[in-house]
């Protein structure tokens, strides 16, 4: 599911189902969810449980939102608990689990945060640990049910001056809810993607792109060091959603544009070789940037072959 995004209108606030089929037919029509209640790009979500949770953003004024909302085609628009800080976060959430969704970081109050947060859909808001320093427009994912990775994004200097992009990387253990540090990138980004990869019992976490990037590099849980990877097919930054199949063998970027999208395939083609994909498809209706992407389990949307 695509939702929110930029330029702020009525057509952004629509929330379109992509129906990433095994064979990507183009001839399925899925049930269709609600319009987001609120015009906001850069806000940020996950799945909790059955329903997808989209938290904060920048509304038409610039202005930072704290509100949540969880949407779903039974239930509609439903308002959910609020942030602690209305902020900007894009790629800078995971869910934990079915029932909270954690948001690292982000922006607030022209200032960059070292905060997190613990979201749900019915409680108020929990603080997290603190970050070992201030970022935002990184790219948070779970590497598997015990441990996450936060990549890359904006600070501030650790001498607390102009605000950089920075090559640091943490781990996240989720049931101690403690950061600690990871290995450095190549290259410093912002507004990249990123992705765990499971191949013949290895897993791996790809990230890519970022401002006027289309490199990427490859972190391996066995050497825990980053390689360089190939260059995608286009600039991978804030038109840029990641996601992982299903049996995580293949990572997906879907980048929106006037042109319908485009979708990224990227997997290990033979050992230690790794390649991206093009895939040529219709995808989106509306253009946008800055949006929120959900992967949806395929047993909780209704789909069907549309028949001429």
């Amino acid at each position: 599911m695509i939702t929110t995004g930029s330029p702020i209108d009525e057509t952004t606030k629509t929330s379109e189902i992509l129906a990433f089929t095994d064979d990507l037919r183009e001839d399925v029509e899925c049930e269709k969810y609600p319009f987001y209640p609120i015009g906001v790009w850069v806000a940020t979500g996950g799945m909790i449980g059955n329903v997808p949770l989209i938290c904060g953003g920048l509304d038409g004024s610039k202005t930072r939102t704290d509100e949540c909302y969880s949407i779903s085609p039974k239930e509609g628009a439903k308002r959910a608990t609020r942030l602690i800080k209305a902020k900007t976060n894009g790629k800078g959430s995971i869910a934990v689990n079915d029932k909270e969704l954690f948001v690292a970081g982000g922006y607030s109050d022209d200032e960059i945060e070292d905060s997190t947060e613990f979201v749900t859909l019915d409680q108020e808001p929990k603080l997290g640990p603190k970050l070992p320093y201030t970022v935002h427009r990184h790219c948070f994912v779970k590497i598997d049910e015990s441990t996450a990775f936060l990549i890359s994004g904006r600070s501030m200097s650790f001498n607390g001056g102009a605000k950089i992009l920075i090559k640091n990387t943490l781990f996240y253990d989720i049931a101690n809810k403690d950061f600690k540090n990871g290995p450095e990138l190549f290259s410093a980004r912002q507004w990249h993607a990123c992705a765990s990869l499971k191949v013949d019992g290895k897993t791996f976490v790809m990230v890519a792109g970022g401002t006027g990037r289309k490199d990427s590099e490859i972190w391996s849980q066995e050497t825990n060091e980053w390689t360089k990877g190939p260059d995608a097919p286009m600039k991978l930054d804030h038109f840029a959603w990641p996601f992982t199949s299903s049996d995580g063998k293949e990572a997906f970027v879907y980048v929106a544009g006037s042109n319908g999208g485009s979708l990224l395939k990227f997997n290990q083609r033979i050992k230690d070789e790794w390649r991206w994909t093009v895939i040529e498809r219709q995808l989106q209706m509306v253009s946008r940037n800055h949006y929120v992407l959900i992967e949806i389990p395929k047993e909780l949307v209704s789909c069907k072959v549309v028949v001429d």
